[in-house]
């Protein structure tokens, strides 16, 4: 007989025939006797504030368990960082929902505990149990064997040696270390609880603003981001919001505002195509929140390299350092340091085209320098570090910058990079946990990517290892060191390779682009332009120029305006223009170089290149 109220309760129906599918199963399946309870597609309010979805919370006579349910069909296969599931060829990557999924549970555990019905009843409230029911018919996992203790399908419910979603909800988890037993009282207690700790509806729209709220994206410590879509627009942005209760004080108000607006600062006047950038900082009266450009297609940089790692070439897992490595000096440029870049704050924007472009992003434990000029104020970066970033990101953290003791600069990031390198060519991260880590590098003396990869460039094999030395004093100290350590290898990986021309966006030095070009070295990107030193093919002085290159063909106008006043400005501390042309289908600016300068060319008040200080030695 089918499960009926009031022993089953549905909060909200689903709006999601695949989870009406699995709601029904479970419903047809589970007895219509005490103690059982059901509440289904239902969200609380934890003591953070933070918003939690619940697809199904089951009370047995053997047991509690919040039940995540997932049904792609195919196969998946994972461990307990993250999971990918192949449905017709195609694959994609989530966390692991495992992950989630205990972190609901121990919240709405916490919350039954302090409700007034369990305080007066003087009962303990059953332990939580998380797991995840894979309801697809025909779903074939592949998971670790830890996960896999927690992750059920259908079975054959009532047939012999069942294991289904079914036969654990009756008699308990097999790895359960102990035997619940919950009669008619606890239940009764446990429903009142529920109604107490205000379970409620799954609510269809959300508003911070102008932006309705859709789903969520990410979480860490004190902040969701949610996909908003502005009411009129239409265009998504990425919100974050720093929540908190209705029953929250003045001062933990007062804190997560200044969590928030910390963010927002270290961020102001930041404007490259290689970090996430932040629109607007709104108050509301679920929290402060910050705005965020939002491509829904893109991806976080450690799902990609776990669907398409393998189908990766030398050269694009190089461009994909580079563009990091070139960000990141220009956000050094504006004194402000990541200090916990990983692949999870990574994303890659156009996954599926030949050169995807990264952007940085979750810059909340960042640092920011005050500026010489006086114009900004100087924001610290987060004492206790380790507390703000998920375990799987720890191992891409210089252990002086988790732990505390040398101070902030780049030369976090620089290590950051150098790890993250070594999972791009080693097919894996660089350790197994932050101990695993700081043993690796006190043994080897940093990195060692000749371990893993036999006949290893030995350019590389110095990039990574110097750049993730343990000993500060003797790692690679800034981006423009990084970079010229990833010149040597990608010099090296060119050898014996046929000429052709590239894409100035992803050109490296040696490489031929359009117009007769050879770039000696990459000298930054801006937020419209690509800057590279280049020597003129048909040039027998091989005298270095400065090309400008648009990004794309939207700042075409911009260039083309540069290069018209540059080409009327006759002054010795302004840099002359030779021409304006067309560099693969985008306008550049070819200018004379400032020697003395390695590349380096001040902003003037009108935005053209000056000689400054730099031409004057």
């Amino acid at each position: 007989m089918a499960m009926t109220a009031p022993r089953w309760r549905a909060i909200t129906d689903s709006a999601w025939q695949w989870e009406q599918d699995a709601l029904e199963f479970l419903k047809q399946h589970l007895p219509d006797h005490d103690p059982w309870r059901v509440w289904s597609n239902f969200e609380f309010i934890d003591d953070e504030g933070k918003v939690n979805e619940v697809d199904a919370l089951v009370l047995s006579p053997r047991g509690f368990f919040l039940v995540e349910i997932k049904s792609r069909p195919g196969s998946v296969e994972g461990d307990a960082h993250s999971w990918t599931w192949t449905t017709d060829a195609r694959r994609l990557s989530y966390d692991n929902p495992l992950i989630l999924t205990n972190r609901k549970a121990k919240r709405l555990a916490s919350l039954l505990k302090r409700q007034p019905s369990v305080a007066k009843a003087r009962i303990r409230v059953p332990f939580l149990e998380h797991v995840v029911f894979l309801s697809a018919p025909r779903i074939e996992p592949r998971l670790d064997a830890a996960t896999a203790t927690r992750v059920f399908r259908m079975g054959r419910p009532g047939g012999p040696q069942d294991q289904g979603i079914v036969s654990v909800l009756s008699g308990g988890l097999p790895s359960a270390n102990y035997m619940a037993s919950i009669d008619a009282p606890v239940a009764r207690v446990i429903s009142r609880a529920m109604e107490e700790a205000g379970v409620r509806p799954a609510l269809g729209q959300r508003r911070i603003g102008d932006y309705e709220l859709g789903k969520i994206l990410d979480e860490g410590d004190g902040w969701q981001d949610w996909d908003g879509v502005h009411v009129s627009a239409k265009v998504h942005r990425r919100i974050r919001v720093y929540p908190f209760t209705t029953s929250s004080s003045d001062e933990a108000r007062k804190s997560l505002g200044r969590l928030a607006a910390r963010e927002f600062q270290v961020l102001e006047g930041i404007d490259h195509p290689g970090i996430l950038k932040v629109r607007d900082f709104k108050e509301s009266e679920r929290g402060p929140a910050l705005v965020f450009d939002h491509d829904p297609k893109a991806k976080r940089l450690d799902f990609l390299l776990r669907e398409h790692l393998d189908l990766m070439g030398v050269e694009l897992r190089l461009q994909f350092v580079r563009q990091l490595a070139e960000t990141l000096k220009y956000a050094h440029g504006k004194r402000l340091y990541h200090r916990a870049l990983s692949p999870q704050s990574i994303l890659v924007r156009d996954p599926d085209q030949a050169y995807p472009n990264l952007q940085i992003m979750n810059w909340q434990s960042a640092a920011r320098d005050a500026s010489t000029g006086g114009t900004s104020l100087g924001t610290r970066g987060t004492e206790h570090l380790e507390d703000y970033v998920e375990d799987l990101a720890k191992v891409y953290i210089a252990p002086e910058a988790l732990h505390g003791g040398v101070e902030t600069g780049a030369h976090h990031d620089v290590f950051s990079l150098g790890a993250i390198a070594f999972h791009l060519f080693a097919g894996q991260p660089p350790a197994a946990s932050p101990l695993d880590l700081v043993t690796k590098l006190r043994t080897d003396g940093g990195l060692r990517i000749s371990d893993m990869i036999d006949g290893a460039m030995q350019s590389l094999v110095d990039l990574i290892r110097l750049s993730t030395h343990p000993v500060v004093s003797n790692r690679i100290g800034t981006m423009e060191e990084f970079l010229d350590y990833l010149g040597e290898a990608e010099t090296e990986m060119r050898l014996g390779t046929p000429e052709v021309t590239v894409d100035p966006a992803v050109a490296k030095p040696g490489d031929r682009i359009d117009g007769g070009f050879t770039v000696v070295r990459r000298l930054g990107r801006g937020a419209s332009a690509d800057a590279l030193l280049v020597r003129a093919d048909d040039d027998p002085k091989e005298e270095e120029l400065v090309l400008k290159v648009a990004l794309d063909p939207a700042n075409n106008d911009r260039l083309q305006a540069e290069g018209a006043v540059l080409d009327k400005l006759h002054h010795q501390n302004i840099v002359k223009a030779r021409r304006t042309l067309p560099v693969a289908g985008r306008t550049a600016v070819l200018m004379e170089h400032v020697n003395g300068c390695k590349g380096r060319m001040k902003l003037g008040p009108s935005a053209f290149p000056v000689q400054g200080e730099c031409a004057r030695g």
